[in-house]
């Protein structure tokens, strides 16, 4: 449910900023190529994240971790580029990325709801 949530919100932000005073079309065709492939990547990383939860072992745990660590480097790529953008463009960089920064920050929330709500069941 969650996962299909991100998606919705991942799908609705992509298509009004891609139609909404064509932001992505302002850019370098690198970069339109660099925000749309971490689109991709990001949202891959999302379902295979979300789909591992409950935790219920080592495995999962491991899993789990490795995804969050490609989010993390994903993450800071995408503040990378804003902060590198030329400052004519840096707003609308900000604009482009900040979807994409906010279903990962759900996704790290949810998280630490989940291990929370495993702590909680322990005690």
């Amino acid at each position: 449910m969650v996962l299909n949530e991100l998606n919705k919100g991942i799908a609705h932000s992509r298509r009004h900023n891609l139609t909404h005073e064509n932001l992505l079309g302002q850019l370098p065709l690198q970069t339109q190529d660099e925000l749309m492939d971490y689109w991709t990547d990001i949202q891959e990383l999302l379902h295979h994240f979300l789909s591992s939860y409950p935790i219920t072992n080592a495995v999962l745990c491991n899993k789990v971790e490795r995804l969050k660590g490609a989010m993390i480097q994903i993450y800071q790529k995408l503040q990378d580029m804003k902060e590198s953008a030329p400052p004519e463009i840096r707003h609308d960089m900000s604009r482009l990325v900040k979807p994409m920064t906010q279903a990962m920050d759900a996704a790290s929330s949810h998280d630490l709801e989940q291990q929370q709500s495993s702590s909680e069941a322990k005690n």
